[in-house]
């Protein structure tokens, strides 16, 4: 509907969209997403890559969204030794939307491990405008060509999902019978 009414709208034909706007179908969600089991969040952690443990942990301490993950840099992050956490200043060039969360100490230490890793087998020298999460080669070898972005992480989510037999999504018949 909004493909077709932009291409007349750039080829300046006028139509009545308020009156063809009646013949648009309803929304319907086909799939209802949930929140992992504890369960499953062991199994998930279990399969998981070093890289894809900072994914899942952080996502899931911080209440952070993909994007915001994908947009954090290490001078985003201050470690604080007190508490053995990190926080995270997410979305921090944009005022409208930055804000200040923490991770849990294992997150932090799943993090560090990852920094380490990355410092010793990447030869990385990592600044404050280093990303958190770099695109890798394999399995041990890490090429610093850029953050991340969101679409790559939901990717490593859905491989780590897949791998890992653990699914989030469930039909709307499906949700409705488990009740």
């Amino acid at each position: 509907y909004f493909a077709i009414k932009l291409f007349y709208d750039v080829n300046q034909v006028i139509l009545n969209w308020k009156s063809l706007s009646r013949y648009k179908g309803k929304f319907a969600r086909k799939v209802e997403d949930r929140l992992y089991t504890k369960e499953e969040l062991k199994t998930l952690l279990e399969h998981a890559d070093l890289r894809e443990r900072v994914i899942v942990l952080t996502l899931l301490s911080t209440g952070m969204r993909v994007g915001g993950l994908a947009s954090i840099t290490l001078g985003n992050m201050q470690y604080l030794e007190e508490y053995k956490l990190y926080k995270f200043v997410v979305y921090a060039d944009d005022i409208n939307w930055k804000y200040v969360t923490f991770c849990t100490p294992e997150t932090a230490a799943t993090i560090q491990a990852y920094l380490n890793h990355r410092v010793k087998y990447g030869n990385e020298e990592l600044t404050n405008k280093s990303p958190l999460l770099v695109q890798k080669i394999n399995a041990s070898n890490f090429i610093k060509i850029g953050p991340m972005d969101s679409y790559l992480i939901q990717q490593t989510m859905t491989r780590l999902q897949y791998r890992s037999t653990v699914t989030v999504k469930e039909t709307a018949d499906t949700a409705t019978q488990r009740g």
